[in-house]
């Protein structure tokens, strides 16, 4: 890439940088560490664990971040990541049924294309279509999962994280032991209706007081053959029973990890990551053809290789390096489709290398400042595309400041965005440079009590599918431009002895521009991708937490949200869509979590509710459908028998039965249950 080659010379400053980071860290960095720490022996773990502590509390309730931990989500009767971000206020997640079914998330309506992920600090890409299924990624060996609009509350992180309009976060458990225990073993069996087994296993060891390993295996196979009424004709007046078909997944998984750390705060990890699944993709309910309209099958294998490293060079100075090679493969399989060789097949095999590196300066604990740096080379190899082989490297440049004075914290960054694109002797992308800004403004009333505002602009590139995938590619793409506007107030307090009582309440409103949308040209098979959307977003989140101790033994807690949004297409005015709700964006939703713990026992009680929602760009009857509510059940028992500690678990999701559909055609199951054995010790 000629191209790329010469701008990386022009941004010699950079690398050089990024050069000196390298030397800090390689042999020979420690001495430079002891030479310029003299007071080493007061960063000490214990310190750095509890102002990580402090700084969690504050972000709760000055800044605009939901997170749910391992001891919420292993009690209630959630198992993928999906399932429990479906109770996050102002999240949507398209869901096409069955634990195969593809998984996506909206924040505040802005599309999955819009929020970023990272897994374990550093980002999960998909340059092809440009979202992540979400079903990949299995709660049983996660710390946390946190979601966070807007501005960001930890600027110390890879400048790509900056570069999107929300940031989902999951974090892997990291090793931990007690006192004299060098090993962490959990062995964990689940099983379930349709056909559902999923063991998995989780193994820590402590080599010495640094270093640690840690293996999680994970496998999960389903039929997915849930039962669903079909409808024909306007008035329902005709029913027949049918299962869901093509609607099976098997899918194993293997992390191994190394994790060092001394006791002067520098750290490092070293993940390996392997997923493979194979899984049938459910076609739509077709009326009298519900045998032959789903018959595709789609194979995924994903690997890579990711190394974290973070080392306190001076108090005042911090070096963070992160690096990934990632890969992956799938294969596409339509065994009935209508060309002479009667079916569709495609291969795709993506690879992408990713160099990141962040310093930042804080000479004290209300004031710092962050330079941070990525590039990531992405290249995708199909026979389906336009261009044989669509090259992009993506450069990302961030500064970023964050400081406090009484009850005041401010925050902000610049992006840079620098976008290349290579696609051989075929049409190919435009270029792209941009500089956007974000600031995030709170203020503490009272203690606990915050009011706060933040103000973003961002972009996200068309994917390599929007530019040159078949015959709906468009090269002449250019990126959406998001802004979104924020203010907020959150209060934390304790009405009563043993009651802590956190309330949220959020109005904001977003803008879409260019956004990228399919459109048909010549007749309703033969379409191209155009920027010719336009949106606006308006809408209020409130939320609440409420825990309660029952005495010694026993504690309940509460957790509900309320999301109230119009989503508007305001793209032409001579449109008979203009000024529609845009499909699948209910007006109201809301979500609820009553959990209740007693000595050894914990029960819960969850409810997901959506309002009344269009399944096309106009809000015509025709496309009208219904609210829904779905209800679920766990409880679980904890015991000890000898060394080992056990838990029993029972399940029931949608316990009333309701059949109800998230995405039209494509019938969520109705009641199902689930039973689960762990074995920890």
């Amino acid at each position: 890439m000629k191209k790329a080659i010469s701008f990386l010379l022009e941004a010699k400053p950079v690398l050089i940088c990024l050069a000196f980071a390298l030397s800090v860290v390689l042999p020979g960095g420690a001495a430079l560490y002891a030479l310029t720490d003299p007071v080493a022996q007061e960063y000490t773990i214990e310190e750095i664990t509890v102002l990580g502590r402090e700084s969690k509390a504050k972000v709760q309730e000055g800044k605009l971040i939901q997170e749910m931990d391992s001891s919420l989500f292993q009690a209630l009767p959630f198992l993928q990541v999906a399932d429990a971000l479906k109770f996050f206020t102002g999240v949507s997640v398209k869901d096409y049924g069955g634990l195969g079914g593809l998984k996506t998330i909206s924040v505040r309506s802005l599309g999955a294309h819009h929020t970023a992920l990272s897994y374990d600090g550093l980002p999960v890409t998909d340059v092809q279509n440009g979202q992540i299924d979400l079903g990949r990624f299995a709660l049983d060996a996660l710390e946390s999962i946190s979601l966070s609009t807007g501005q960001t509350e930890d600027i110390f992180q890879p400048a790509r994280l900056f570069a999107s309009a929300g940031l989902l976060q999951l974090q892997s458990l990291k090793p931990g032991f007690a006192p004299g225990k060098k090993q962490n073993l959990r062995l964990k069996l689940q099983g379930g209706s349709f056909g559902l087994l999923n063991p998995s296993l989780l193994l820590q060891r402590k080599l010495n007081d640094q270093h640690s390993l840690s293996l999680d295996v994970y496998y999960l196979q389903s039929r997915g053959d849930y039962p669903y009424l079909m409808y024909y004709g306007s008035e329902g007046d005709l029913v027949s029973r049918e299962r869901r078909r093509n609607s099976d997944i098997r899918q194993f998984r293997l992390e191994p990890s190394w994790y060092w750390r001394n006791t002067k705060g520098s750290e490092a990890t070293v993940k390996l990551y392997y997923n493979q699944s194979e899984r049938g993709l459910p076609g739509a309910g077709i009326y009298y053809n519900t045998e032959t309209s789903s018959g595709q099958r789609l194979w995924d294998k994903q690997s890579f290789i990711q190394g974290h490293y973070k080392s306190l060079l001076h108090p005042s100075w911090s070096l963070r390096l992160n690096t990934k090679i990632n890969g992956s493969y799938t294969h596409y399989l339509d065994p009935s489709f209508l060309n002479s060789d009667g079916r569709d097949e495609a291969e795709y095999r993506q690879m992408e290398s990713y160099l990141s590196g962040a310093l930042q300066y804080r000479p004290q604990s209300a004031f710092s400042l962050v330079f941070s740096q990525d590039i990531s080379m992405q290249e995708l190899f199909s026979e389906e595309f336009l261009v044989n082989r669509p090259q992009r490297l993506s450069l990302y440049t961030v500064l970023a400041g964050k400081a406090s004075a009484g009850a005041w914290n401010l925050s902000g960054n610049l992006l840079f965005c620098r976008i290349m694109e290579e696609a051989g002797a075929g049409p190919q992308g435009a270029d792209y440079s941009k500089l956007t800004p974000s600031v995030s403004v709170s203020l503490r009333l009272v203690q606990g009590w915050y009011v706060r505002a933040f103000y973003k602009s961002i972009f996200r590139m068309p994917s390599f599918n929007d530019l040159y995938y078949g015959r709906i590619g468009n090269p002449d793409l250019i990126p959406e431009n998001t802004r979104q506007l924020n203010l907020g107030t959150g209060l934390s307090t304790k009405p009563l002895p043993g009651q802590e009582l956190s309330l949220s309440l959020d109005v904001y409103a977003n803008r879409i521009e260019n956004k990228i949308v399919a459109y048909p040209t010549q007749n309703v098979f033969i379409w191209t991708m155009l920027n010719l959307g336009e949106v606006s977003i308006k809408g209020a989140d409130f939320s609440l937490d409420w825990a309660c101790s029952l005495g010694k033994n026993a504690a309940l807690a509460l957790r509900a949200s309320y999301t109230l949004q119009s989503v508007l297409n305001v793209t032409d005015p001579e449109s008979r869509a203009y000024g529609h709700q845009l499909p699948y964006t209910p007006k109201h939703s809301g979500s609820g979590v009553l959990l209740l713990r007693a000595f050894d026992w914990q029960l819960s009680y969850n409810l997901l509710y959506s309002g009344i929602r269009y399944s096309g760009f106009e809000n015509y009857a025709l496309n009208r459908m219904p609210a829904y509510a779905d209800q679920g059940i766990s409880l679980n028992k904890s015991f000890n028998l000898a060394k080992t500690k056990m838990t029993l678990g029972a399940e029931v999701l949608n316990l009333t039965g309701k059949q109800y559909e998230i995405i039209r055609n494509y019938p969520m199951p109705g009641r199902s249950f689930r039973a689960k054995l762990v074995f920890s010790r």
